[in-house]
């Protein structure tokens, strides 16, 4: 039986985002900071051009991170 076909879109965001490992996070575009109430210092990090990698097959997509 045909799967049909697959579709794989060119990376252009750079080398690959693992949650589980720091080490390939690479350094943030933007970092802020700042001190809560009730739970002390929130920190929260972006990179630019994050995207998540979409998977197309047949008719349905999938997103995938």
């Amino acid at each position: 039986m045909d799967s049909g076909p697959q579709v794989r879109l060119a990376t252009r965001t750079g080398s690959e985002f693992i949650f589980g490992d720091p080490a390939s996070w690479g350094a943030p575009d933007v970092t802020t900071v700042t001190e809560t109430r009730l739970h002390g210092t929130a920190t929260a990090r972006a990179w630019h051009r994050l995207h998540p990698r979409l998977i197309l097959q047949r008719h349905f997509s999938c997103l995938c991170w």
